[in-house]
């Protein structure tokens, strides 16, 4: 701890990776000076003594070689900006490559994707690796739903290669073992599989093409090379190769099939909206059921227990008219009797009410959940409306503007040529400097200085020192020059 904290070394900060990795050997390349300090911003060198106490030693490479080594970097607050924003930038740009749009297939630019990381709130780790950044952060903009974001699927291909055809059977084990590769494919979770026109089929030769998310990749490859270990025929291979990494859509967007897809993706929402309102009004009949059986039971309790009071009461009377000759102590055990019935029985009642409340309750709750729901799936209705009526707007808008601008394009170009003749005297005009002594005008800036340099502007410059006029071009070129200098 004394080491670190109190020595240091000035240094090249790219270089000390490449030494602590052994790919630098040369201290020259690593260290600014081979002196060790115990401040450098101030100058301030370290005292041998010092030195020895700290490090057993006062040779000063041999220091320096020890706190690469073992000693920290400093980083300054500019430096640390810079790396996070690399950092920043780094995932982004692999998630605008591997990532798209479900809806479109396509991928989002990097300027999209830094603000949804923004509104997302992802903190970069400086220290934690890229990749796994990477999948947190697209695992949190999915969560919060900044974007509608996925990772773009990957395009694999199964091929299965016969090496011989003197059997008959041999194309009959082909196409078993394909169909047997599929199968297996499926339960390892491929669904997204090419039409059999599109994969290539031969006699000998056959292919499985198909596409899945990138986390499935090494259940597939397991899968497959346990079907290629349980092959025991020497004269059929089987190999799995990436046909594509990233699957997007590639072309440019045309308006017809951008405006075919929306459509669709609509028709998909309505029916989507549609199944969750007839879930919910299932649900709320379900508990209108469910209120009216609790209510038919409660009654039927309370009957039971008020036909039991009345036989009861029923009885006693009996018992009282049969046995008059009883004593006091039979009568009051009687009446204890008949106390305990009645208390049980409006125990009974008063349980079946409390479990009614309760069910009533929860009944009620659930009625709002799904009233709060139902607000919240009207709510989102009339944003995809408004934002339909815009998008329709949008297009009309953008329709008429291109009828407007074919029909004016002859007017633009008349224009056009008139305006870049304008602009070009203005231009010239703009251009030409004029020598406030001598008073000539020049039309560019190359011109301009090397007046400066001719024997025209110095002469000008003494007859000005000297309080004369200054002369023309013309007459200066009428005179001999020489003979004004040595008059002067």
């Amino acid at each position: 701890k004394y080491i670190h904290v109190l020595k240091k070394i000035a240094c090249y900060r790219n270089k000390i990776i490449n030494y602590r990795q052994g790919t630098e050997t040369d201290l020259s390349e690593v260290l600014q000076t081979d002196r060790v300090f115990t401040n450098v911003s101030k100058g301030q060198f370290a005292n041998k003594s010092d030195l020895q106490k700290a490090f057993q030693t006062k040779d000063e490479e041999s220091i320096c070689k020890i706190i690469l080594l073992e000693g920290q970097v400093q980083i300054s607050d500019l430096e640390r900006e810079a790396q996070y924003e690399n950092m920043s930038r780094e995932i982004a740009t692999m998630i605008c490559t591997k990532c798209v749009n479900p809806t479109s297939c396509r991928p989002y630019t990097q300027l999209q994707i830094r603000n949804a990381m923004k509104d997302a709130e992802f903190v970069v780790h400086p220290t934690k690796n890229v990749k796994q950044q990477f999948l947190d952060c697209v695992k949190l903009l999915k969560k919060k739903g900044v974007i509608e974001i996925e990772r773009a699927k990957m395009e694999l291909g199964v091929f299965l290669l016969l090496l011989s055809d003197e059997d008959h059977d041999i194309t009959d084990l082909l196409h078993d073992k394909r169909n047997e590769c599929i199968k297996q494919l499926r339960e390892a979770g491929v669904t997204h599989f090419a039409k059999e026109e599109e994969q290539k089929q031969h006699q000998l030769e056959t292919q499985i093409i198909f596409q899945i998310d990138p986390s499935l990749y090494r259940a597939v490859d397991s899968t497959m090379k346990d079907i290629i270990n349980k092959n025991e025929r020497v004269n059929l291979t089987i190999r799995l190769e990436i046909i594509k990494q990233v699957v997007t859509m590639e072309g440019d967007a045309q308006m017809d099939h951008e405006i075919e897809r929306k459509e669709k993706v609509k028709i998909i929402d309505h029916e989507v909206s549609q199944q969750r309102i007839q879930q919910q009004q299932q649900q709320s009949k379900e508990e209108s059921d469910a209120d009216g059986a609790n209510e038919d039971g409660i009654a039927a309790t309370t009957r039971d227990i008020e036909n039991v009071a009345i036989v009861s009461d029923d009885e006693v009377d009996k018992n009282s008219d049969t046995d008059d000759l009883e004593n006091s102590m039979s009568a009051k055990n009687k009446k204890k009797k008949k106390n305990r019935a009645a208390a049980a029985a409006a125990a009974a009642a008063a349980a079946a009410a409390d479990d009614t409340t309760s069910t009533r309750q929860s009944n009620k709750k659930a009625t709002k959940k799904s009233k709060k729901a139902k607000r919240r799936e009207k709510e989102e209705a009339m944003e995809r409306t408004e934002r339909k009526e815009t998008e329709q707007k949008r297009l009309e808008e953008r329709r008429k503007l291109q009828q407007r601008t074919e029909i004016d394009d002859d007017d633009n170009n008349d224009n056009a040529i008139t305006a870049a003749e304008t602009t070009n005297t203005s231009n010239n005009s703009a251009e030409t400097k004029s020598c406030n002594t001598c008073g000539g005008t020049f039309e560019s800036q190359a011109q301009y200085r090397l007046h400066f340099r001719s024997d025209w502007h110095r002469y000008n410059v003494k007859l000005k020192m000297k309080g004369c006029a200054p002369v023309s071009e013309r007459e200066f070129l009428l005179c001999d020059s020489d003979a004004f200098f040595e008059s002067f």
